[in-house]
Parts: C-alpha cells; structure tokens; sequence
C-alpha cells in the first residue's frame, strides 16, 4: 500500500485531534493503564526459555495453516496496529523520554504500510533441456529479535509483519527503557493473530527484560 507524505500528515492531524489537553485519547487505551511490567497478555513470558518454546509451538502451527491464512494473519495485524498508533506512539514518548508522539506517529504509519508481507513471496520456475525446476522459499524458524528503546514498537511492528510473513516466528528482547511499549505492542499484534484463527504466541517477549536477558 502507497501512502503519500500528505496522507501521512493529515492521519497525523485526525489522531492529535482525538487528544485531549489533558494529554490522553479519548479511546479505551491509556497509558497509566499499564502496569509497570506492562500489560502481561499473550506473548509475554517471564524466560527467555519459555518465550522461545512458545515461539517454537506457535512456528509449528503456522506452517500447517497455508499461504491464505497466513495473508489473513498480517491483514489484521496491519489493521490492529493502525487502531493503536496514537496510544503505542504516546506510551513509547512517555516511557523512554524520546522523541515526540507526531513523528512517532508517522513512523509508525510507515511501518505498518510499507514492511513487505506475504504478497511479495512469489514461487520461481526455470527450464532447460534437463528439465523444470520450482524454486520456493521456506521459512527459517525461531527468529531472535533485540528491539531497541528508540523505536520500540515501530521495531517491534516491522520486524513481525516481515518475519511471520516470512512463515517465522519471533522473540523479542525489548531494551529495558522501553519495555512496557514493547510488551504492548506484542499483546496487540497477538490479540490480532488470534482473532483471525491464528496461533497465540507467534510473536513472544520477555515480560521485564534486561541488558543480560539479551
């Protein structure tokens, strides 16, 4: 999908003018919301250990659901994050300190729209006189992420669209600053998979992670 500069602007501008002067949206979602090891839904773990065997599971299922459900899954993972930005790109300015919720907004924005999915994984096919060959591309497995404080959920967004389009799974080990972000948006994007029939824990996360922990 092809966003302009000027669409990206005026999204901006619709999400900022859904907050309040109090500093909060008028949605569901509110960054006092969060406790301070952050929301502990689906894909947080307490290990590392348990958060790679929950992968591991997840990865497995994934491969048994096809092509179909898996443009399904990102479809709505897109959709998911997009309902969140204005609260992903609040809580990650209020948590680290950095940066402002305008640009993180877009940078979202951008992440959700422009991170190749499934649609760009196409089969090859070549012939000679020796015979036909398909050329097909298979997935890796378990993938280790280290997220940074920066950009967390831009990171966190990007990285598992790109991965689970990819038929991979994900761990995450968010940098401590950013942690609460980070555990929020693995819990959307999960919310997200599941609700399309897909399997919990294709993106999982260590609930209160250290610099050791990576």
């Amino acid at each position: 999908m092809d966003i302009s500069e000027n669409q990206i602007n005026t999204i901006v501008e619709q999400v900022l003018a859904q907050i309040s002067p109090s500093g909060t949206s008028n949605g569901s979602h509110r960054p006092s919301d969060v406790s301070p090891s952050g929301n502990q839904g689906i894909g947080s773990f307490t290990d590392c250990s348990s958060a790679v065997k929950g992968a591991l599971k997840a990865f497995n299922t994934l491969g048994d659901l096809g092509l179909r459900k898996r443009e399904e899954i990102i479809q709505s993972m897109r959709h998911q994050a997009r309902q969140n930005i204005e609260y992903l790109s609040r809580l990650a300015v209020e948590e680290t300190g950095l940066g402002n919720v305008p640009d993180k907004i877009k940078k979202n924005i951008l992440a959700i729209n422009q991170t190749p999915g499934p649609e760009i994984l196409r089969c090859q096919s070549f012939s000679n006189d020796d015979g036909l060959m398909i050329m097909e591309r298979a997935p890796y497995g378990v993938i280790g992420s280290i997220t940074p404080c920066t950009n967390p959920s831009e990171t966190i967004i990007n990285n598992s669209i790109g991965m689970i389009s990819g038929g991979n799974s994900v761990v995450f080990n968010p940098h401590p600053t950013a942690k609460k972000t980070s555990v929020e948006t693995v819990r959307i994007l999960n919310e997200a998979i599941v609700s399309v029939g897909g399997p919990e824990n294709l993106i999982t996360t260590v609930s209160n992670p250290t610099i050791e922990s990576a």
